[in-house]
């Protein structure tokens, strides 16, 4: 039995070819386990008024296909500044075990610019940091955030170099590198005492106070989420100004009007073409039926 309270039908977990991909039964309760996440987010999201948009792939899938990309293996949601700080405000007492909503300030040594809600009766993690990492790696809902943007490119770009400063700093101290032994030791030392102390925190608190600077401007973006100024993708607030719904597998989910045009943008012209590509997560240890510290730890 998969650990959600989403009532699926039978046949969506049969195995079928969506776009000259096999889609397994394996991916489907992958799938089961995701949209289970997006439903309680969404009770949460209604509940408190607060609003959200599919994002990325998961856009795309909703208008391409009605649901995941046949490839694809998570979901995205974005939210505004002000809608996302009242979530991660409130998270604590609205998501119950085994839902978890993971952000820097309800996990210790968690640094991700954006926040997730995990299925802690599952594994979800990052091959490459299973064992690095000490917080959370259930199976996740990506939720990111939308800051205003500066006209200025050079405000653009001394808010970057400081956002991407602070990020990599952040990332060193909660999974450094190995160097000497001793080195490391030092450094596995000060890790803790930074989020024993708060710290950590405090650091992570201001990485947010610099997102959120311009956040009357006319245009938004993930800000947190590039590496740096020349990839970021403008979007203007009017393109959200209105929701509509748009059903993604058996969810009525919301996207934001200007679909079309953050698609182009995304994507190009021609969105609506399937075109099979990697996820950006790398290879991932999944398992839908135990936890992740149940798997993780069968593998040391």
């Amino acid at each position: 039995m998969l650990p959600i309270q989403l009532q699926l039908p039978s046949d969506f977990y049969k195995e079928e070819v969506k776009n000259d991909f096999l889609v397994t039964r394996s991916r489907k309760e992958v799938w089961a386990v995701e949209l289970d996440l997006l439903m309680q987010f969404d009770k949460v999201c209604k509940k408190n008024n607060l609003t959200y948009f599919l994002d990325g792939g998961t856009l795309l899938g909703a208008v391409r296909h009605k649901g995941f990309i046949p490839w694809d293996d998570d979901i995205d949601v974005e939210m505004f500044r002000e809608d996302y700080d009242k979530l991660v405000s409130i998270a604590d007492q609205e998501f119950e075990y085994p839902y978890f909503f993971q952000s820097a300030y309800s996990d210790k040594g968690y640094v991700r610019s954006h926040s997730q809600l995990r299925n802690s009766n599952t594994c979800g993690a990052l091959s490459h940091e299973a064992h690095k990492v000490r917080f959370n790696q259930g199976i996740f809902l990506d939720i990111f955030v939308l800051d205003g943007v500066p006209d200025d490119q050079e405000k653009l770009d001394e808010q970057m170099r400081f956002l991407q400063k602070h990020s990599a700093k952040m990332w060193e101290i909660v999974c450094p590198r190995m160097n000497s032994r001793i080195k490391y030791m030092v450094k596995i030392i000060r890790r803790q005492i930074y989020i024993r102390f708060g710290i950590l925190k405090n650091m992570y608190r201001r990485f947010e106070e610099c997102a959120k600077t311009y956040e009357d401007s006319e245009e938004v973006a993930l800000l947190t989420f590039y590496r740096n100024s020349e990839h970021i993708k403008r979007f203007p607030r009017e393109w959200y100004h209105d929701t509509l719904l748009m059903s993604f597998e058996t969810l009525m989910c919301p996207i934001p009007s200007g679909y079309r045009e953050i698609l182009t943008l995304y994507y190009g012209e021609n969105y609506m073409i399937p075109q099979k590509a990697e996820n950006c997560h790398g290879e991932l240890i999944i398992d839908t039926k135990r936890s992740y510290k149940e798997v993780l730890k069968g593998m040391k």
